[in-house]
């Protein structure tokens, strides 16, 4: 079966004082990715030479790109770091096995890879999500936490058609194994 997608959204926290420049690509076509920003409000990201690239000033994002149509594909999200620049933290909300219930979890990083996307990962030894080493998981400030759960409760709901056409599947247990502090 081949990966489709229909929409990517990934949460982002960004800590360092200078601008996080943040580069989103894949064989999606080129259509506005939304950015929504913790205090703040939407803007919109467009693409540029089949890139979404936007510098993020420190804060709590929430990123969205939504196709018209089912498209096979990947995405990657990497990080642009200048030299002593902190890395930011992704922040996860699904099942995390082997429990089935919503959690939030928040690792380090400065890439990953969607293979397939977030909300149709398969367990695949030599393609995992996110990919090694796996990342460390990070301890949210309170008002961040409140603020990423409800958002990404509000989309996992919006795009539960997509989920279940996708199987439902999360991120494979293995990965998540990975992440400290379970």
């Amino acid at each position: 079966m081949p990966v489709t997608l229909t929409r990517l959204i990934f949460a982002i926290q960004t800590t360092d004082p200078s601008p996080t420049r943040i580069h989103v690509s894949g064989d999606v076509g080129t259509p506005a990715m939304s950015c929504l920003r913790r205090g703040v409000g939407s803007s919109s990201i467009t693409n540029v030479d089949g890139v979404w690239t936007a510098d993020l000033d420190a804060g709590d994002y929430i990123l969205e790109l939504q196709v018209e149509t089912w498209l096979a594909g990947a995405m990657a999200i990497s990080v642009e770091l200048a030299v002593g620049q902190t890395a930011p933290n992704f922040v996860y909300y699904g099942p995390i096995p082997p429990n089935t219930t919503l959690e939030l979890a928040a690792f380090d990083g400065t890439s990953f890879r969607t293979d397939p996307p977030l909300v149709a990962a398969v367990q695949d030894p030599k393609d995992p999500w996110p990919p090694p080493p796996p990342p460390r998981r990070i301890t949210l400030a309170t008002v961040s936490e409140t603020w990423f759960t409800t958002e990404l409760a509000a989309a996992w709901n919006r795009i539960a058609p997509q989920r279940l056409a996708a199987g439902g599947k999360s991120m494979p247990e293995d990965v998540l194994d990975g992440l400290g502090g379970r």
